[in-house]
């Protein structure tokens, strides 16, 4: 085997690993956003773009194994340049989406804990528990339209290169652990609650 040989071998082991790898990842985060069991349909766009960039990458991971001169490898890499921006940006989009997903699925998860409660607390109640109910539905409403809104500020379809700035995913990052620390407080309050008014024998 000559250098030239060597090379290309080399280099088709390269991007064998590297689109397999990418392709997992696609899966890995399909799977997370698949175990939330939201049906979220604002993500569902990101969700059917993630799943043809993981077609794309094992298509990528196929191609270059038949690869065999120099000019082969040449033609390859440049059409694969051409197209791997948009699917690198949909993992980006992708891990977005999971994260949007388990803060809806906490949403869901919390209301159904909510109502639970409600159902268990005596027909009458004192008007400060009652204030402190209406207070917390209000509240996850309020949570709701957060999470929405940065959903729609996604500009998935309208601003795709936005994703190629480091601040696109730190500021929604940012702004994601805001809504979570909303919803560690509802939690704790909802606990509250529960644990001052639907004890057992109380």
């Amino acid at each position: 085997m000559d250098n030239q040989q060597k090379v290309i071998l080399s280099a088709k082991q390269t991007i064998l690993s590297r689109d397999l790898a990418k392709a997992s990842f696609s899966w890995y985060i399909l799977d997370l956003i698949g175990n939330t069991k939201t049906d979220y349909s604002p993500i569902q766009p990101i969700i059917s773009s993630l799943a043809a960039s993981r077609q794309f990458y094992l298509a990528e991971a196929e191609k270059s194994q038949t690869v065999i001169t120099q000019e082969d490898l040449k033609k390859f890499t440049l059409t694969y340049t051409k197209s791997v921006a948009h699917h690198d940006r949909m993992i980006k989009f992708g891990i977005i989406a999971n994260k949007l997903a388990t803060l809806v699925r906490t949403q869901l998860d919390s209301n159904i804990a909510l109502e639970n409660l409600v159902s268990k607390l005596p027909g009458s109640l004192p008007a400060t528990v009652t204030a402190r109910i209406r207070e917390l539905r209000e509240s996850a409403k309020v949570v709701d339209v957060k999470i929405d809104l940065l959903a729609k500020n996604l500009e998935f379809l309208e601003a795709e290169e936005s994703a190629d700035a480091e601040i696109f995913f730190s500021s929604r990052v940012e702004k994601m652990a805001e809504i979570q620390t909303l919803q560690r407080d509802w939690i704790d309050r909802l606990i509250d609650l529960e644990k001052n008014y639907a004890q057992p024998n109380r």
